[in-house]
């Protein structure tokens, strides 16, 4: 190996270079390699070893600004590093990668005291519970039964629209793996045929509407999307609800004749009619 190579701790997610354990190595890089700070290059490559696989690879920084740094991620897009003056990272911004994450610097958290608390709730039953829970949604459409399977965000005090849920863009509807829809019989989405199937369900947010996407592919994880696979792409009608809601969530609403697929976070509410074929 080479002496300067890099290990790779991360194990679990082969060779991903998202925030899950990378902003202490990526620091460690920042203050110790010399080369990334140097302005008359824009840009080095540092050798790396991948400790789950022991395999080889490189990993390009570049110089942007004194503040900010650029590395590639799998050499496809670029995770953005922004520093201070002591090379400690306060921003990391991989929203153009698939981990499609954004991660600020905060004050300090004594990780101690709030181990203890977890673990003492956890011990009386009440438990934080995963970030965004898999959630269940059935229904009937007279012989006709509907499946829908997604994870359920939180608003934790966050601006959903535009924020959280950026405007045209597709957007996998939901947390963790993609959003599923299965239906045992061919039915009426918006309009539009939907053989019986298993599909994902995906949305594209405007500041003027939404689009329900139905792709034929299903099982991916929730960043994993391949337009050249949609069925259909129908609008949805638009609301506000009355009050905030915490908790992201796609109901069936409606009676056994004629169903709608309700889609409401925050402060939007959006639906689409599902009839009988």
């Amino acid at each position: 190996m080479t002496p300067d190579a890099v290990p790779l701790l991360m194990t679990g997610f082969n060779e991903s270079f998202g925030l899950y354990g990378s902003v202490g190595l990526y620091e460690l890089l920042l203050a110790r390699r010399p080369a990334i700070h140097d302005a008359s290059r824009d840009s080095v490559e540092l050798p790396t070893v991948a400790i789950a696989t022991g395999r080889s690879s490189t990993r390009r920084f570049v110089r942007r600004s004194p503040e900010m740094v650029d590395v590639d991620f799998f050499k496809i897009a670029w995770i953005h590093l922004t520093h201070d003056d002591s090379a400690r990272i306060q921003l990391v911004d991989a929203r153009e990668t698939t981990e499609k994450t954004e991660s600020r610097r905060t004050a300090y958290i004594d990780v101690e005291r709030a181990a203890k608390s977890y673990a003492a709730r956890d011990r009386s039953g009440n438990g934080i519970g995963p970030a965004s829970p898999n959630q269940v949604t059935t229904a009937s459409l007279g012989p006709t039964r509907l499946r829908i399977e997604y994870g359920s965000p939180r608003r934790r005090g966050r601006d959903v629209l535009g924020q959280v849920v950026p405007y045209d863009q597709v957007w996998r509807t939901g947390a963790n793996a993609a959003t599923t829809l299965a239906v045992d019989h061919d039915v009426v989405i918006g309009g539009a045929s939907v053989p019986a199937g298993v599909y994902s369900l995906w949305t594209i947010p405007r500041a003027d509407g939404v689009t329900l996407v139905i792709n034929r592919q299903a099982g991916q994880w929730g960043t994993e999307y391949h337009p050249e696979r949609d069925l259909v792409r129908v609008p949805m009608r638009t609301a506000t609800a009355p009050a905030r809601q915490e908790s992201f969530s796609i109901a069936i609403d409606g009676s056994e004749r004629a169903r709608e697929l309700r889609i409401a976070w925050d402060t939007f509410v959006w639906s689409v009619p599902i009839v009988a074929k």
